[in-house]
């Protein structure tokens, strides 16, 4: 049997006040990084991606070899 829109809004009510004191997953990350907010949720990801970048950075090798991009010179073998 479906739900009533009277079962739906108790439920909703139940719900919200259930989970009215909880801390939101963002706040928690904010303390831990020392951090009271952020303009964007762009600049949340790129403020926590730093410290993976810097840890990250000596993994990465430094100079890559450079390929040949010349040809072989070739010799006339037919010329006496």
């Amino acid at each position: 049997m479906p739900l009533s829109w009277n079962e739906i809004k108790d439920r909703a009510l139940a719900f919200s006040k259930e989970w009215e004191t909880e801390v939101s997953e963002d706040a928690t990350v904010d303390a831990a990084y020392g951090r009271k907010s952020f303009v964007s949720e762009s600049s949340r990801v790129a403020f926590l991606f730093d410290p993976y970048i810097k840890l990250t950075e000596p993994l990465v090798p430094v100079e890559k070899p450079k390929r040949k991009t010349g040809r072989k010179k070739s010799t006339d073998a037919g010329t006496t």
